[in-house]
């Protein structure tokens, strides 16, 4: 007696093709998928970015008296835009000492030129500006030489790292008795 139908080998390499192929199927959209939440949340940041101004108002020694060599860079800061910025998460600070455009975060400057233990300079809570008409200035301790008369240093505000969203800033004192940079 003859029978119609397919063997066993050929079932099982039949389920197998339609296994893979599913698991195919599902891959390519959980990848469609994470590719639109990073195209979404890159989004979101510029717009958030769109409407927010900062602006660093000043970078003044942390001694206000005789001015010394090892007098580090306080940089106050201030909200000029339309939305409340949270510096903690936000916001990063970068310095280019050197002035020679390359701008790194304080804790990754060379030896002795920043304090290797802190990660971010606006860390720990209540760093937020709010709103637009914000005067509050909030100061960060850079842990970085103010510059010597001559000398610049300058100053990045990151916003979210969203290309286009800087504040540049640079400090060039006048004279060795200069204590603020405007």
């Amino acid at each position: 007696m003859k029978r119609k139908g397919i063997t066993p080998v050929i079932a099982v390499v039949l389920l197998l093709l339609i296994t893979v192929g599913a698991v195919a199927s599902a891959w390519g959209l959980y990848q469609q998928i994470t590719s639109n939440q990073q195209q979404v949340d890159r989004l979101n940041a510029r717009q958030a970015a769109s409407s927010t101004e900062i602006s660093i108002q000043s970078a003044y020694r942390n001694n206000t008296g005789t001015p010394q060599p090892s007098d580090t860079v306080n940089v106050s800061l201030r909200n000029n835009g339309g939305e409340a910025v949270n510096l903690t998460r936000d916001v990063r600070l970068l310095v280019d000492p050197n002035n020679n455009g390359e701008y790194l975060p304080p804790n990754l400057l060379p030896s002795g030129v920043g304090n290797p233990e802190d990660s971010e300079c606006f860390g720990g809570t209540g760093k937020t500006l709010t709103t637009e008409g914000d005067s509050r200035d909030l100061t960060c301790n850079t842990q970085i030489d103010f510059p010597s008369a001559g000398d610049t240093i300058n100053f990045r505000l990151s916003y979210q790292n969203v290309d286009g969203y800087n504040w540049d800033f640079s400090c060039s004192p006048s004279s060795s008795n200069t204590i603020r940079c405007d």
